[in-house]
């Protein structure tokens, strides 16, 4: 097939726009990330400088500033393993029941896995 032929060839021209939108969905992907990173980070450091004098006064009476990072990390690390439960247990919620809809809509398979194992997944996600 010669260049011409290949470049005015469907497939090469579905195969480019493909690459196209696979690319923006992975730099459209990796800017939530940040976004969530930066909000998160603010989120935490707020309420750190909301708690200074509480934190103050953990330190008169003895706390080590090992002590109250130790506080501010459980405290993260609650409200994380809350946030994935919560993000996980929604997105059960959502794909499990509407996989048979998405299905139709676009008249193509929608490969998901067992309800089960889509669960252990979620608590391996959680537990990550």
């Amino acid at each position: 097939m010669s260049l011409k032929g290949l470049l005015h060839n469907r497939w090469v021209k579905f195969g480019f726009w493909a690459l196209l939108y696979t690319a923006w969905v992975i730099w459209l992907g990796n800017w939530w990330w940040l976004l969530g990173l930066v909000i998160l980070l603010l989120v935490f450091t707020m309420s750190v400088n909301e708690r200074k004098r509480e934190f103050a006064v953990l330190r008169v009476i003895g706390a080590s500033r090992s002590k109250l990072a130790g506080i501010v990390m459980q405290e993260a690390l609650v409200t994380g393993a809350v946030g994935s439960l919560i993000g996980a247990v929604a997105g059960l919620l959502v794909i499990i029941p509407f996989s048979g809809a998405i299905e139709e809509k676009h008249a193509m398979p929608f490969l998901t896995p067992p309800t089960g194992t889509a669960a252990v997944y979620a608590a391996a996600a959680v537990l990550l």
